[in-house]
């Protein structure tokens, strides 16, 4: 028996092919969403720096509950935008 009589009328190179368009757009929604939940901490730290200046970022993650990793990439993205100024 063929392969093809197996898995149906189409050949198996087109099924490869849809196989590999769902696992791309599944990566891209994956990265926006991540880009989504980023720019979102960094909302919040930034906030909460205007409100509370002279806080450290240990104070920060216990406030809003954020790892240390999250918190200190927002820093980071706030220093560079004071710099680029």
């Amino acid at each position: 028996m063929r392969r093809d009589h197996i898995l149906g009328s189409e050949p198996i190179e087109k099924l490869q092919e849809e196989m590999d368009y769902i696992r791309r757009v599944a990566v891209i929604a994956n990265e926006e969403r991540s880009k989504a939940k980023t720019n979102t901490t960094f909302n919040k730290v930034r906030a909460y720096y205007e409100d509370h200046p002279s806080c450290t970022q240990k104070h920060v993650q216990r406030a809003l509950n954020l790892s240390q990793y999250q918190v200190q990439n927002a820093v980071q993205k706030l220093r560079n935008q004071w710099k680029d100024k």
